[in-house]
């Protein structure tokens, strides 16, 4: 009993590849999201350089004798598109890029007070607790 009509082979191959194109594209998100969160730490602390350093420590301490010691090919490298995270060589390189060269700091023009002396801005004082001003 044919009828005539055409296969879709399009519509039958996408609902084949469905899966793993949404688990690509689910690991591809991540990456993305990490280096988001990479620029979100760099610029509320203001200091790149030491999230790079904070990674470069994390990966250093990764992993301890024992797990190196029972199973010594854990850590082979999966393929880039397979990973969750970007390696962090280039998350390293790109927290540098970020950084910039140190500006000096900003100075208060002096300005007279309406009371005819020079207003200046207070200096913080250091408290066991914290800074204050």
């Amino acid at each position: 009993m044919m009828t005539g009509r055409p296969v879709p082979w399009a519509a039958i191959g996408l609902l084949y590849f469905a899966p793993l194109l949404s688990n690509l594209l689910q690991l591809a998100l991540s990456r993305s999201r990490e280096y988001d969160a990479d620029l979100g730490g760099a610029t509320l602390t203001g200091d790149p350089q030491a999230l790079a350093s904070a990674l470069t420590k994390l990966e250093r301490y990764q992993g301890s004798f024992w797990e190196n010691f029972m199973w010594p090919a854990r850590r082979i490298p999966l393929p880039s598109v397979l990973r969750r995270h970007p390696e962090t060589a280039r998350r390293i390189a790109r927290l540098m890029q970020l950084s910039k060269p140190a500006t000096p700091p900003l100075s208060f023009p002096e300005t007279q007070g309406s009371w005819g002396f020079a207003a200046s801005p207070q200096r913080p004082r250091f408290r066991r607790s914290g800074f204050w001003f």
